[in-house]
């Protein structure tokens, strides 16, 4: 076989060279309209997609306290406009570079679009922002919080070089506090800012995280009442609500338990089975509520407390444990008891469940805590905040010997046989 298409579409027709030639030619020519018509301008896209990107953070800038934000956005104004100088070059030009009428077309565009959002947002008379910084808002060792304050001046407005402002604290729709404080300010790249700082004790009032319900497994669900703070700085006004748990410090619910446990390791006297060779004392302390104190433990606080910690024997009065007490500050639990010696531990900071320690571990042995034998003892362990108890409660345990007539079954005794517990009972 000789010849290509063009010769046989040439004899197919007879037609002369030059009509098949331009057939082909508007073939050609077809294909490629066809295929530029298809074609995704994706620069256009990019170009367009980044800009409204931009007008949105342009008109919540004010809102966004990061360092230099301005300068990303700006950096993002021009990728967007690159972008679309790309769409000009490779859609319009044919791969041609914009001439500088078209740059200053993308220019003027973008200026427009761009201020359209600034200037939405702006406040013509200034306007105050009020945040913190998320990891150093709270000093615990001087019990304060301190707030950024931003300054925008607007358009008309003047800026605040510093002088007293107003500043209102509220919890739950009540003011807390209120007051002025002398702010100083200062003009840098971020902007007008200062701060001020608060002391705790100043608009403190109740715990900003309080149960609310349990879960199933007895777990406290928490609801939040945060303290809002609203800085008036020359006629602007802002407000924040501020964290809730390290301001949730007041101790509402104490829970208590005591334990008895048997010495594998060692013999038990008088030929029981088992005995009760030492005793573990747990404590809760925290927020809690009088409706679901049955159901679960007291939730977490942060704050300066301290805990005390009594088991006594009933029938004559006798104190077998007097702890010593353990000062909490910022879930740093510290203590100095003459029996059980000393010892630091954490109670709060994930949980509110802790063991009285004594010489090293949780034990308490069976000639300290149950020193005077079979009866009743009572345990209770209260806290206190300020030099006053905030509240208590105790609980009540049977310390007897139980016999039971043995078949001789596998795992049983035969005969009577002896054991010992420690059994928590409603009163003695």
């Amino acid at each position: 076989m000789s010849g290509g298409l063009l010769e046989k579409a040439k004899q197919a027709s007879d037609e002369s060279d030059a009509d098949v030639v331009a057939a082909a030619d508007a073939v050609i020519d077809t294909a490629k309209v066809v295929d530029v018509s298809v074609k995704k301008p994706l620069m256009l896209y990019v170009a367009g997609g980044s800009l409204l990107v931009c007008m949105a953070l342009l008109y919540f800038m004010y809102l966004i306290p990061i360092d230099y934000f301005g300068v990303v956005v700006l950096l993002m104004l021009v990728g967007s406009g690159y972008a679309a100088s790309l769409h000009v070059r490779n859609e319009r030009n044919g791969g041609d570079a914009p001439s500088t009428i078209q740059w200053g077309a993308i220019v003027v565009v973008y200026l427009l679009l761009a201020g359209i959002p600034y200037v939405a947002a702006m406040d013509l008379g200034g306007s105050v922002l009020v945040n913190y910084d998320s990891d150093d808002w709270i000093d615990e060792d001087s019990d304060t919080v301190t707030l950024k304050i931003r300054q925008s001046t607007g358009l008309m407005g003047s800026e605040f070089t510093g002088g007293d402002v107003t500043v209102t604290v509220s919890q739950d729709g009540s003011e807390t506090w209120s007051g002025s404080i002398n702010l100083m300010m200062s003009s840098g790249i971020e902007g007008n800012t200062g701060s001020l700082t608060l002391p705790i004790a100043d608009f403190y009032s109740m715990n900003a995280q309080r149960v609310k319900s349990f879960t199933g497994t007895g777990a406290p669900v928490m609801e939040d009442y945060p303290y809002t703070v609203c800085v008036d700085v020359d006629g602007a006004t802002d407000c924040t609500d501020l964290p809730t748990f390290e301001l949730t410090r007041t101790i509402t619910d104490v829970d208590q338990r005591a334990v008895g446990y048997d010495d594998p390791s060692k013999d038990c006297d008088g030929n029981h089975e088992t005995c009760v060779d030492y005793v573990e004392i747990q404590g809760w302390v925290g927020e809690g509520s009088a409706s679901t104190d049955a159901n679960t433990v007291p939730a977490r606080v942060s704050g300066t407390y301290q805990i005390n910690m009594e088991m006594s024997f009933v029938d004559t009065g006798t104190i077998t444990v007097d702890y010593s007490t353990i000062t909490v500050d910022a879930n740093v639990a510290t203590w100095d008891d003459d029996i059980c010696g000393t010892g630091p531990m954490t109670i709060g900071e994930t949980t509110t469940e802790f063991f009285f320690a004594c010489d090293g571990d949780n034990r308490f042995d069976r000639d300290h805590a149950l020193a005077e034998d079979y009866g009743c003892y009572s345990l209770t362990v209260s806290a206190s905040q300020g030099g006053a108890e905030v509240s208590s409660s105790t609980s009540y345990y049977e310390f007897s010997e139980k016999s039971a007539e043995g078949e001789g079954q596998p795992g049983e005794p035969s005969g009577t046989y002896y054991w010992e517990e420690l059994e928590e009972v409603d009163s003695c």
